[in-house]
């Protein structure tokens, strides 16, 4: 009897990262970052990083300072749970996702071929749910994870951190606010993304402060010299000054820049899914959505890259 082979690809690979590459400190200050082999750059990228004894001070650092630099490149880095969005009662028992259902049905009707952006021919592949992904396209919601059983049975397909074990396909909002699943009966759960923290404006708010602060100041507390400790004779007064990162900016939220009109608010979680909610309790918005797409989808786009 001839036994059945599997093809195995794996999608992440890890490495040892040092953290205190200034050396200020004493011992070896290493974590173990996973990163994404292959990357699609209409889904998003993933780092994960595990350490044990490490000083989170330098971890901080690091990750303010990738934060800062991707946002450079028009990228955000967004901090999310490891698992997904429908298990969260099981780890915070006063929390739950949100479940939006749609007021009609998607019709059965799929275009026979579709374009897409990782090929230039059609596709004759049939979606579950086409139509629930095309509305998380429409709402600025980018895939975050796929589900378990979207891999081939027969490809074992593994991360450098285990096996993908999502039961539903995850996607999470431009912003970085808000998660969304789409369930096998094609509804959604929406969570807020409660991990949340805008580093790199935070990272441009502190220098900006910093410059701010005078050479010297008077008064009990403060040395002469600008960053210097505080005397002695005070012991109320910290050495350093408040951290300027916070679970939430400061600042108010700025308007989404996102193409379409549904996220043209404040992209908080709130807002993003009341506009959601709105749209999917909307029969004639609907129709006319499943309509559009459907039309786009049988039609090749117009701006077909030259090889």
């Amino acid at each position: 009897k001839a036994s059945q082979h599997y093809l195995g690809v794996a999608l992440g690979k890890s490495l040892l990262y040092d953290v205190d590459h200034r050396k200020r400190s004493y011992r070896p200050e290493l974590i173990t970052l996973h990163y994404d082999r292959i990357h699609n750059p209409d889904n998003c990228y993933h780092i994960r990083i595990d350490w044990m004894n490490v000083t989170s001070k330098l971890i901080e650092d690091a990750i303010v300072s990738w934060a800062t630099t991707v946002e450079r490149f028009g990228l955000k880095l967004v901090e999310l749970p490891l698992a997904e969005a429908s298990t969260i009662t099981s780890m915070h028992p006063f929390r739950a996702p949100a479940l939006v259902k749609l007021a009609k049905s998607p019709p059965s009707e799929q275009p026979q071929t579709y374009f897409d952006a990782t090929s230039f021919t059609p596709q004759a592949k049939a979606e579950k749910h086409f139509y629930q992904i095309a509305m998380m396209k429409k709402f600025d919601f980018v895939l975050d994870f796929e589900a378990a059983n979207a891999f081939p049975s027969d490809v074992d397909v593994t991360y450098s951190w285990g096996k993908p074990d999502y039961k539903y396909p995850q996607y999470i909002h431009r912003s970085g606010t808000l998660l969304a699943q789409i369930t096998d009966e094609g509804n959604f759960l929406l969570l807020a993304n409660r991990l949340y923290n805008n580093r790199g404006s935070s990272a441009h708010e502190a220098s900006s402060r910093s410059e701010d602060v005078p050479a010297e100041r008077d008064g009990p507390g403060y040395s002469s010299r600008r960053g210097g400790p505080p005397h002695r004779g005070s012991p109320h007064l910290s050495p350093r000054t408040s951290p300027f990162l916070r679970p939430t900016p400061e600042t108010p939220p700025q308007p989404s820049t996102g193409p379409s009109k549904a996220t043209s608010l404040f992209a908080t979680p709130a807002n993003i899914k009341k506009q959601f909610e709105i749209f999917c309790a909307d029969v004639n918005a609907l129709e006319n959505f499943y309509a559009e797409v459907l039309s786009k989808a049988s039609t090749p786009a117009t701006n077909t890259p030259r090889l």
